[in-house]
């Protein structure tokens, strides 16, 4: 009798310890799945930012084309005022005209080394912020993942510390 008894006190102790640690199973699993969405709204807050900072890098890149490209009308115009303001004797030799194309040529060779720069600079400041915040993406995607693997263990142990514990009740042995 006091062996039954014992193992009967056995198996209610076992059955404890199966239920407290398929519990305990469960509130990881909670716990992950939590993490999961913190990491998904993560992935979402970084894309966000990504689009923008693009965004702001390109109207960055916009108005100062538009400055650049004001100062380059304001030459040019000033240029032309000069040239019918002032019919010296140099305009009827030709240098004056000749000066003028040159700076006019000029500006436009500058205007365009401006444009090229500005251009490859909005480019590798897009290229620095969408490859950050991809890193980060791939990043949290590896953290969804590794607790994804978590929980599929977790239910597994769950499920079968369940399953011993339902054989205990009913009878059969482990």
């Amino acid at each position: 009798m006091f062996k039954a008894i014992a193992l009967g006190l056995d198996t209610l102790a076992k059955i404890r310890k199966g239920q407290g640690e398929a519990n305990q199973a469960a509130i990881s699993i909670r716990g992950n799945n939590e993490l999961i969405r913190n990491e998904s709204e993560y992935q979402q807050a970084q894309e966000d930012s990504m689009y923008a900072q693009i965004d702001s890098i390109n109207e960055e890149t916009g108005m100062k084309i538009d400055e650049q490209s004001k100062n380059v009308q304001d030459v040019l115009k000033k240029l032309d005022m000069s040239l019918e303001a002032n019919p010296s004797g140099f305009r009827l030799s030709g240098e004056q005209n000749e000066m003028a194309e040159d700076l006019e040529r000029k500006t436009q060779e500058d205007y365009t080394d401006v444009l090229t720069a500005l251009e490859n600079r909005r480019q590798k400041s897009i290229a620095g912020v969408t490859t950050t915040s991809k890193s980060n993406i791939a990043s949290s995607i590896e953290k969804q993942n590794q607790y994804r693997r978590a929980n599929r263990s977790l239910r597994k142990k769950k499920n079968s510390l369940f399953s011993i514990a339902g054989s205990l009740f009913s009878g059969g042995s482990s």
